[in-house]
């Protein structure tokens, strides 16, 4: 297999390459590994916010996500169409999808070090999927490796305050892709906004807004600059995602709207 004989070479770009546009200079002050902290890049690879301190601290043992006609009925009168059970460190551990008879799931293995090493999807329906991140010794996410029926590698660009500004394809990667991400960061270092181009051409584009807190509050995703579905995030006295509104664009005078109520269990 091509990627068996590309293996090596990846393997000593990630262990002796220095990241693009960060810590270029060896003479300057190297990062601490602590101040990059093990979920730094938990907002790239989940779909949902949260903070592993605060699920850690709460004890956060499972959150159900559950589908209602109105933000005023009782959780008990919607369904649960989604769970995410947790561990004692707040890390994510699975993601359990319950829409009719689907049960499509994706599980999370991590590094000792806190990082997420692999995600593996597991749909109802076609081929798992498992895609596996490689970090440096700084703790930066340097490249990842997506498993189908093929191998496709990208690799990592970060500034010089660890933020990752670009995702793209490896040029030693065993199979094509045309994708490349595009990351843009407030002044108070987070992502908001994440520009995806395929063959270089804009094609998709995702907008965060952020509380006085610094919790999303709102993502938009737009396509030829309209904005096609966009998500509302509420959170509760406890800091914990409480609500969230989904909207989707159906046509120019015509949207849709779901909403969607959490619970916890506690360990």
């Amino acid at each position: 297999m091509r990627f068996l004989r590309l293996l090596p070479l990846f393997l000593l770009v990630i262990t002796h390459a220095p990241q693009k546009g960060c810590f270029k200079d060896k003479k300057q002050e190297e990062p601490n590994y602590a101040v990059l902290t093990a979920n730094a890049y938990d907002m790239y690879i989940l779909d949902m916010p949260m903070s592993r301190d605060l699920y850690r601290e709460k004890k956060i043992k499972s959150r159900k996500m559950m589908e209602v006609s109105t933000i005023d009925l009782p959780a008990e009168e919607g369904y649960v169409v989604r769970q995410d059970d947790f561990d004692e460190q707040g890390r994510i551990l699975k993601t359990t999808y319950m829409k009719e008879a689907e049960k499509d799931s994706i599980k999370y293995e991590y590094h000792s070090t806190g990082q997420i090493e692999k995600v593996h999807a597991y749909p109802q329906e076609g081929d798992s999927t498992t895609v596996h991140y490689f970090y440096d010794e700084y703790g930066m996410m340097s490249h990842a490796l997506f498993y189908r029926d093929k191998v496709t590698a990208y690799e990592f660009d970060h500034n010089f305050y660890g933020k990752m500004t670009d995702k793209r394809l490896s040029e030693d990667s065993p199979s094509y892709s045309p994708v490349r991400e595009i990351y843009k960061f407030n002044s108070h270092g987070y992502m908001i906004q994440k520009l995806v181009l395929t063959k270089n051409v804009p094609t998709a584009k995702q907008k965060r807004y952020y509380d006085k807190k610094n919790r999303i509050s709102k993502t938009e995703e737009l396509a030829n600059g309209i904005v096609m579905s966009s998500r509302n995030y509420l959170y509760n006295e406890q800091g914990l995602l409480s609500i969230r509104k989904d909207i989707f664009r159906l046509s120019r005078d015509e949207e849709e709207m779901k909403v969607y109520e959490f619970i916890y269990e506690y360990h």
